[in-house]
């Protein structure tokens, strides 16, 4: 890797002034020829000069220019390469298949037993517990359901009010797990759900009448909505994208549409047979129009597949075009094991391996050496894509500060699809953002995060993306450095900036507890971020903070006028709403005018407005503040991340303030996600052993960190549980150690404020062994962890199981006075 400093600016100013010194000096030179100009007059110009360049490089920025070394190595990235068609869930089997650089298993869920009836819970279960399996070991999975792998008459498939009750069965499933779905293949029809050998879809094979096509366009128009909006659906051919979308030519997915949420961006391909023949048996009817189709649908809509037999096509030459023209992401390393074997020997395996799916590289970045709180900070990096494909599940982009001395972390969202980067080209990003007014002055190392979306994955590193360089992957963070070091100080020279996009501390405790009173006074709102900030207006900071029922609202400047408005685009859609003309594309479903709330009612060139009530507010020359309750959004109801505008006095042209600034979009804000902490955190102990367990959170995405400590003082990170778990126990303690633990749920980079700590000294290094005798003596059962908690604490409850070779034991441990009545369920797979 070669560094380079170099200081643009100065070197503009030093150049600048030079030759304005010699000019000046020559035209001195001149006036003395002619007595009009003494030496006197020269030395002041001179000096003049001299402190005129100072201030200058005072002002100026100087930037790191950083070349990158490419690396050629074969590693794990996520949601691409080659998969593993597994038939076992085998943690240590799936961990071991990164060591490949797989991150992909095919999964297929067989309902053979299930035709004519509904799916019985215990297999509803397995199918949580799989995917559960999924996201422990790191993976994510290309999932199929079908009911038959019978390739001769009858087949044994289900008729479609089976498979539409079964999908009914499956959507709550395949939305709470979507996080660990790559891509759901559409199945359900024929033999192996490969819609061709089928008794209800087709009068024979590859012969479907009307009737059977509107059968497969309801089971395909179910399956999208039975999965996250941002997941596709693929299928077997292209002609069945064709048919189901009822298409009078083959007509590719177009820039504009890719993943707008229509069926037709989300309607990808699978290639079960690749380059097995010139039509890959029979995936193909007419290849001089479904090629050219297929190569312009999958620049924006997920392809891959598997091999099946080895022919002349199938041999490197060929299979590196096609792969590459139909932005192939995943294939099947397990079959066809000839074809794969021929790749082996013909020496193209390793660029197979590489390019499926992304394979993203740094060129170069260009980037700023200092900083100041409230100052810009700015970078652009060059990137080149290696790959076939885009990811094309959501990916989100973050530039992370990490300080040098405490380590605390800064993170700025990037606001770029990589779903939509140019491929087979350069990808040049270029980042203007502020630095918060709260961060420490320090040196601060830059890295790039490409993180996944999801909050259940978002910390996980195994779902991070690496980058193809040598030298700047850090295992532990999932961060890929940037190799370069900004320094922030007070005294640094930086212009202000003027935005929305600062840097957010990460690992922010949530911002449950904030009490905003509406009384024109903003010191309650200290620790909200700037959503927007413009110091060069008289209105030039923006906040917006959310309780779980309330919106709240401050702006902050001098000399703010009376008159304002707020325009809140609810849905992100310009087609619905009033198009605020001062701002690009946009379309406003409320107005707030000074304290009044509005709904939009007429066209989006109409100022067509319906009344919805009067809101709290507060206003003086400095600060404006105002609420409004989360219910009044009816109409429209805020999305999770919706945007707004707002512009004070825009009557007195002198006066009139914008945030954000007219001619660019309105600024989003994201509402938080308010969870509370934990209850009281319980723990036994048994032997030199002891076991701590909590309650789960009630939201799904939510993890517990457990933090041990020997001195009640100084805590570390010990443990991550995924929701379902609610227990941790830890053995060998020596006689006389104390023990502290403490948690703290986390969803993100948000995380709840700690349980008090428990803490006990250990007493014993003898052995423990379980033993229940139903005496009434609770413990009997110290060493077990609990299956199920009620809120811990005070009236809290607590149930563990125990079994032996012909015993199932079960206690209930109620922590309050009172209750006499309880009812356990078993649910034993019957129904």
């Amino acid at each position: 890797m070669q560094l380079t400093k170099w200081q643009t600016h100065i070197k503009l100013i030093k150049a600048s002034f030079l030759v304005y010194l010699l000019f000046f000096m020559k035209l001195a030179v001149s006036f003395k020829r002619y007595n009009k100009f003494n030496i006197f007059s020269m030395k002041k110009i001179i000096l003049f000069l001299f402190f005129l360049s100072i201030f200058f490089a005072g002002q100026a920025q100087s930037y790191s220019l950083i070349q990158y070394q490419d690396s050629d190595e074969n590693f794990a990235n996520p949601e691409r390469g080659f998969y593993h068609a597994t038939s076992r869930l085998d943690y240590d089997v799936l961990r071991s298949y990164r060591d490949e650089g797989i991150t992909l298993v095919y999964w297929a869920f067989k309902l053979d037993e299930f035709k004519d009836s509904d799916i019985a819970s215990w297999y509803l279960q397995k199918m949580e517990a799989d995917f559960a399996a999924m996201r422990k070991a790191g993976v994510k999975a290309v999932i199929r359901f079908s009911y038959t792998e019978k390739s001769t008459p009858p087949y044994g498939d289900a008729p479609i009010d089976i498979v539409q009750m079964h999908i009914k069965q499956v959507k709550p499933l395949l939305m709470a797990n979507s996080d660990v779905i790559l891509v759901v293949q559409a199945g359900f029809i024929g033999a192996w759900g490969e819609w061709y050998y089928t008794d209800y879809y087709a009068t024979s094979p590859g012969h479907i009448n009307e009737e059977q096509w509107g059968w497969r366009r309801s089971i395909v128009d179910s399956l999208l909505g039975a999965i996250s909006e941002n997941r596709m659906v693929q299928l077997r051919t292209p002609l069945y994208k064709k048919h189901v979308l009822q298409m009078e030519e083959f007509t590719p997915v177009s820039e504009e549409e890719a993943f707008d949420g229509s069926a037709v961006s989300r309607i990808g391909h699978h290639n079960d047979c690749f380059v097995a023949s010139i039509s890959d048996w029979g995936t193909y009817q007419d290849t001089t129009v479904e090629k050219p189709y297929l190569a312009e649908d999958t620049k924006y809509t997920m392809m891959g597949g598997e091999t099946c037999n080895v022919c002349a096509y199938s041999h490197c030459e060929n299979t590196l075009n096609e792969l590459h023209r139909f932005h192939w992401t995943y294939l099947n390393i397990d079959y066809h094991t000839g074809v794969i074997g021929d790749w082996i020997d013909e020496g193209c395996f390793p660029d197979i391996q590489r390019k499926l799916g992304y394979r993203y590289r740094l060129v170069s970045a260009e980037i700023q050496d200092q900083s100041k709180a409230l100052g810009q900070f700015n970078l652009s990096l060059k990137i080149v894509n290696d790959g076939w494909s885009n990811p094309l599940n959501p990916r989100d982009i973050e530039v992370v500060l990490i300080n040098e001395e405490n380590n605390k972390e800064f993170y700025l969202p990037v606001n770029n699809d990589p779903r939509l980067w140019p491929i087979d080209d350069t990808i040049f990003l270029s980042i203007n953002s502020g630095i918060p007014a709260f961060i420490e002055d320090g040196n601060y190392n830059v890295h790039l995060n490409l993180p996944d979306p999801e909050s259940s994955l978002k910390m996980r590193t195994e779902y991070a993306i690496r980058l193809a360089n040598t030298g700047i992957w850090d295992t532990a963070s999932g961060y890929n450095s940037l190799q370069h070091t900004l320094n922030i100080d007070e005294n640094n020279a930086a212009d202000i900036y003027i935005g929305g996009d600062y840097f957010k501390k990460k690992y922010q405790v949530v911002l449950n507890n904030i009490d905003i009173k509406i009384d024109g006074a903003s010191e309650d709102w200290e620790n909200v971020p700037i959503l927007y900030a413009d110091y060069s207006q008289n209105a030039n900071l923006l906040k917006l903070y959310n309780s779980n029922d309330t919106l709240f609202f401050l702006v902050e400047g001098n000399d703010l006028q009376e008159t304002s408005y707020f325009f809140i685009d609810a849905d992100n859609n310009p087609e619905t709403g009033y198009f605020a003309s001062d701002w690009l594309q946009n379309g406003s479903d409320y107005l707030i005018h000074d304290n009044l709330m509005f709904s939009h009612v007429g066209a989006s060139d109409e100022w067509a407005w319906m009344a919805i009530g009067t809101l709290d507010k507060v206003q003086n020359e400095q600060v404006l503040e105002m609420k409004a309750g989360l219910d009044w959004f009816n109409a429209i109801p805020l999305e999770t991340e919706f945007h707004l505008a707002y512009v004070n006095d825009p009557q007195t042209p002198d006066d009139i303030s914008y945030l954000p600034q007219q001619n660019t979009n309105f600024v989003r804000y994201k509402q938080n996600h308010l969870f509370n902490s934990p209850p009281a955190l319980q723990a036994t102990q048994y032997g030199n052993n002891v076991l701590v367990y909590w309650t789960r959170s009630e939201y799904k995405n939510v993890r517990t960190i457990v933090e041990h400590s020997s001195n009640g003082i100084d805590f570390e990170p010990i443990f991550t549980a995924e929701n379902e778990t609610i227990s941790y126990s830890k053995g060998n303690f020596n006689v006389g150690d104390w023990y502290y633990y403490r948690i703290r749920y986390a969803d993100g980079y948000q995380f709840t404020d700690f349980t008090g700590p428990v803490n006990a000294q250990i007493a014993s290094d003898k052995k423990t062994f379980v033993r229940i005798k139903l005496d009434g003596n609770w413990q009997d059962w110290l060493p077990v962890p609990p299956v199920a908690t009620g809120p811990l604490g005070v009236g809290g409850t607590t149930i563990r199981f125990f079994d032996t070779a012909d015993s199932l034991y079960f206690t209930i441990d109620v922590l309050s006075d009172g209750v006499s009545n309880y009812q356990i369920l078993f649910n034993t797979g019957e129904t």
